[in-house]
């Protein structure tokens, strides 16, 4: 059986290309102009030797490096449990103007460490790949860019 086209790149009812096809290479790198300097200084290189696994961890530990350094956490603060409680709607970072935006904060950032940081920090996994740890890494440059603007 002959493969079709690639479903992520073609229509899967007409076959035609989509508008992203042709550009898709333009998306193949982490865009290191947009990133934050500390994020991009220690991630970045192992995602450029290939250590995409590495790269993901990085990035998280730069990210908690930061909440504990802005809440004034202790070292030994770390995890789902550092972000609950820096990121709780009476915490030292809680951020948003309702009670349902603060707990959602806390829960993006409590998700985004339990759900991405965790299982490549624990074990390892076949599936970061050079595009997983790229996306890992604007996830978490964007974590830092929202804790950011509001500090």
């Amino acid at each position: 059986m002959t493969p079709g086209p690639d479903p992520k790149n073609y229509c899967h009812e007409c076959g035609a290309s989509y508008p992203w096809a042709d550009d898709a290479e333009e998306f193949a790198d982490v865009d290191s102009s947009v990133l934050d300097d500390e994020l991009a200084a220690k991630a970045l290189p192992e995602y450029e030797d290939g250590h995409y696994q590495s790269a993901v961890r990085t990035s998280f530990v730069v990210l908690e490096e930061r909440v504990r350094e802005l809440g004034k956490f202790r070292e030994s603060d770390h995890g789902a449990g550092l972000m609950t409680e820096a990121f709780h709607p009476e915490g030292p970072l809680a951020m948003g103007e309702t009670e349902s935006e603060k707990e959602g904060t806390m829960l993006l950032f409590r998700s985004a460490v339990m759900a991405l940081r965790n299982p490549a920090s624990h074990r390892f996994v076949d599936e970061v790949d050079e595009d997983y740890a790229r996306d890992v890494i604007h996830t978490v440059n964007l974590l830092l860019r929202v804790m950011e603007s509001d500090m």
